[in-house]
């Protein structure tokens, strides 16, 4: 392990829905996710399973960008990582809703211990855990 990041539920500037906001009530707007295996959405299915909830998305992407830019352009709503939608929420393209069941992740390092590590590679996994400890 090497940090953390928080799922963030984001929604468009105009939206009407609370700032605190539960799974429940999040399953009734248009859900705009990323596609299935992805880390993100791995961990918000599972959280969905923990409620006994299910989910048919709206729409699903690869990019994230593209997810940012449908909510913004009013389509849904989308649970993004809090450190790629930074900027979005910052300039005001999105807004930033609460989820009453947060989600947490733990980001991690993986490599083979017996292969051998390039000083590049280690240079890598250094500037890692710099940035996570931030």
């Amino acid at each position: 392990p090497f940090g953390g990041d928080r799922l963030t539920l984001i929604a468009p500037v105009d939206s009407s829905i609370p700032e605190n906001v539960s799974l429940r009530q999040v399953l009734e707007y248009p859900l705009l996710l990323r596609e299935p295996g992805s880390a993100g959405r791995a961990a918000f299915d599972r959280l969905l399973q923990e409620h006994g909830l299910n989910v048919e998305p709206a729409w699903e992407s690869v990019s994230t960008q593209a997810l940012v830019r449908a909510v913004a352009a009013g389509l849904g709503v989308a649970v993004l990582p809090k450190l790629l939608i930074q900027q979005d929420v910052a300039s005001g393209n999105v807004v930033p809703l609460t989820l009453k069941e947060p989600l947490r992740r733990t980001l991690n390092i993986v490599y083979h211990k017996r292969k051998y590590l390039s000083e590049s590679m280690q240079r890598f996994i250094a500037l890692c855990r710099e940035t996570g400890e931030q």
